[in-house]
C-alpha cells in the first residue's frame, strides 16, 4: 500500500519535532568561546566550564549593549523604565558571570592550600 502525501508530510513533521530538542542541546554544547588566558586553569573540565560561561557572558554583553542603545529612543516613562530594568538586569548578569569565571582559579588555588595543610 503506497503512502499518501498527507501521511508523508505528517511523518516529516513528527520526525522534525523529535530531532529539534536534541539539535538545540547539541548546538548549545558546541557553542564555546575563547576565554581570557588569565582565567584559564589548565584543568580541562574547568576550562570547558569557562568556555561555556564565556558564551553566556558574550550573549549577556550583547543584550546589554542592545538595551543601552534603546535608552535614547525611550520616549514614554513606561518605555524608559522597561529599558532601565533590562539594562540593570544585564549589567548584573555580566558582573555575576565575570565573578563565576574567576571562581575556578580561586577554587583550585585554595584546594591545593587546604590539601597541603597537615591535619592535627
Amino acid at each position: 500500500m503506497p503512502i499518501t502525501e498527507a501521511a508523508w508530510k505528517a511523518r516529516l513533521i513528527e520526525k522534525a519535532q523529535s530531532v529539534a530538542p536534541a539539535r538545540a542541546i547539541n548546538e548549545g554544547l558546541l557553542r564555546q568561546a575563547v576565554v581570557a588566558s588569565d582565567l584559564l586553569t589548565g584543568h580541562p573540565a574547568w576550562d570547558t566550564y569557562l568556555q561555556r560561561l564565556q558564551v553566556l557572558r558574550a550573549d549577556s554583553e550583547a543584550q546589554l549593549t542592545q538595551w543601552q542603545e534603546k535608552i535614547p529612543g525611550a520616549y514614554t516613562d513606561e518605555d524608559l523604565r522597561l529599558v532601565q530594568i533590562h539594562v540593570s538586569v544585564y549589567t548584573e548578569c555580566v558582573a555575576l558571570l565575570r565573578r563565576c569565571m574567576q571562581l575556578p582559579k580561586e577554587i583550585l588555588a585554595h584546594a591545593h592550600d587546604t590539601l597541603d595543610k597537615p591535619t592535627e
